[in-house]
């Protein structure tokens, strides 16, 4: 295995709540002992196991990459980068949603807009149940409108974040914590990467 150049911008989020779950803690705890300095020290020390065998990489499409490479046997990477690897590099990649860790994003009209009836009509369109459905097979990503899942092929499914099973195996990346920590954390990540 290689390493690589790590970005400034290294996705410290995501990093210490994997080397936590690593370390043995429950998902469902893993905010609760990250916030205390105890539990940032023991997510340290278990990445400083694993250092050695980390490959780092830039985007969710690189880290996809280096998999179908077989550079590694395994990496964290979105959903939608596996599904590309696997429609592009012909690869039948799995995810792993149990303690898989996920954000919702969402899409809003600024106020004031001056294309407020085409931005409202391409929400209307794009949270359509259908269109989300379709947007698994195409990309990947999973609907949130009620119904997105229904009707999925087995195949999708499995695939889609968003189906109940997968869901309700993964962590909420806590976003607060994470708006509060994330500069003195990515101080102490940055001199643990020089060391």
């Amino acid at each position: 295995m290689g390493s690589r150049q790590v970005p400034r911008h290294a996705c410290l989020v995501r990093l210490l709540e994997f080397a936590l779950i690593a370390d043995g803690v429950s998902p469902g705890d893993v905010y609760k002992v990250l916030a205390t300095s105890e539990g940032i020290d023991r997510a340290f020390r278990r990445l400083d196991q694993l250092k050695p065998y980390i490959v780092w990489w830039n985007d969710d499409a690189e880290a996809a990459r280096i998999l179908a490479s077989g550079d590694v046997l395994m990496t964290s990477a979105s959903a939608p980068a596996i599904s590309a690897v696997n429609r592009t590099a012909h690869r039948n990649f799995g995810v792993q949603w149990t303690a898989s860790l996920y954000e919702v994003q969402s899409w809003a009209i600024m106020k004031g807009s001056p294309n407020l009836r085409v931005a409202t009509q391409y929400l209307y369109f794009a949270g359509t149940p259908a269109i989300q459905a379709r947007l698994v097979g195409l990309s990947g990503d999973g609907g949130l409108a009620k119904g997105a899942n229904d009707g999925l092929p087995p195949e999708l499914a499995q695939m889609s974040p968003t189906t109940p099973a997968n869901l309700n195996a993964a962590v909420r990346v806590d976003t607060g914590f994470w708006h509060d920590n994330l500069a003195k954390l990515r101080q102490r990540f940055e001199s643990w990467l020089t060391h």
